[in-house]
């Protein structure tokens, strides 16, 4: 187990997380992921004065590993993206946007994220659908509402789904266009 080095620096338990990828051990990494999004989530998503927004709470050796594993993990990261903890639901979002191309069994389910409770998920499902990609004309309305979205991490994400996926649409500039006032400077 990835976490059974509680001492151990960064980059140990990045080496051990790598070592279950390398060696396709994708139940073990995803029994950590499960773990690891309950212990590390509050704590990562914590502020500070250095950090105003705080951690991506999918930010742990062994989600990072497991998006190594590539194709390997997408069932049991697709299955995860109806956990009942929302850390585990944005751990898989952001996992699988990771991968990134070639994961579309997961595009209906990653834009029903974008509704989600929990900003994070929005967020972390909202990048994953940037670089997972979708074809003109697909999800427009989703992605769409989720630039007017409450949090701006997630129209952040949003808008970089547009940048990344370029559409023609009316209902996208017009979406796109409201961004130009938004009163964060990044989205």
């Amino acid at each position: 187990e990835v976490s059974q080095c509680p001492s151990c620096a960064e980059g140990a338990l990045l080496d051990r997380a790598y070592t279950l990828a390398a060696a396709g051990d994708v139940d073990a990494l995803m029994a950590e992921v499960v773990r690891q999004s309950f212990e590390v989530s509050e704590s990562q998503i914590a502020t500070s004065s250095s950090n105003p927004q705080g951690r991506n709470p999918a930010d742990f050796p062994s989600a990072l590993a497991l998006s190594a594993t590539r194709d390997k993990a997408i069932p049991q990261l697709h299955e995860a993206l109806y956990d009942s903890h929302w850390a585990v639901r944005a751990t898989a979002a952001d996992v699988l946007g990771d991968i990134g191309h070639g994961v579309h069994e997961v595009k209906g389910r990653m834009t029903q994220l974008l509704s989600d409770s929990q900003p994070w998920v929005r967020r972390n499902a909202a990048e994953a659908i940037a670089h997972i990609g979708f074809a003109d004309g697909e999800f427009v309305g989703e992605v769409c509402g989720a630039l007017s979205d409450d949090d701006h991490r997630v129209r952040r994400n949003a808008a970089y789904a547009w940048i990344a996926n370029p559409q023609s649409s009316d209902e996208a500039v017009d979406a796109l266009s409201t961004t130009l006032a938004d009163d964060d400077r990044y989205v």
